[in-house]
């Protein structure tokens, strides 16, 4: 269990400290990947973005729903890859909407101050991923499968 804890921090403090993420969609089976700004909720079960709606990421999300993305801790030297991290995330994103609206945004705007004017644009959209889970890989060889839940990002 000690092992699982030390895998249950690292991965959460890859979520906390790398605010960049490259997400993969898909639409008519053609894949696009693109890199985003990033926010994570408390629980880890739900990861925020802002695009604006004229996006290929946007049409594709409309589309199809099912995403992943893929946030690492790379070095700039090879020589360090075996420091590096990665969380594969795979998960369910829509757009948000109603009442949360307000609250998501500010949370976003908490990790990306200079995104709120843009959050906050019709033209925009702010998206949630519902993450359904994690694969942190460490020293280029160890996988591990996270459930969301077990992630505590505070």
């Amino acid at each position: 269990m000690a092992d699982e804890t030390k895998i249950y921090k690292d991965a959460a403090r890859l979520l906390k400290n790398e605010k960049f993420a490259v997400l993969a969609t898909v639409k008519n089976n053609v894949p696009h990947a693109s890199i985003i700004s990033f926010t994570v909720s408390e629980n880890g079960k739900q990861l925020l973005f802002v695009t604006p709606r004229k996006t290929r990421k946007f049409t594709n999300i409309c589309a199809n729903k099912n995403v992943s993305l893929v946030i690492d801790s790379r070095p700039k030297t090879s020589a360090k890859i075996k420091q590096s991290s990665a969380l594969t995330i795979f998960g369910t994103a829509s757009e948000v909407k109603g009442p949360n609206k307000e609250r998501l945004v500010n949370l976003f705007s908490k990790t990306h101050p200079a995104l709120l004017t843009y959050a906050l644009k019709s033209d925009f959209a702010l998206i949630a991923i519902k993450v359904k889970k994690y694969v942190f890989v460490n020293n280029i060889q160890k996988v591990f499968v996270v459930a969301p839940g077990m992630l505590k990002i505070s």
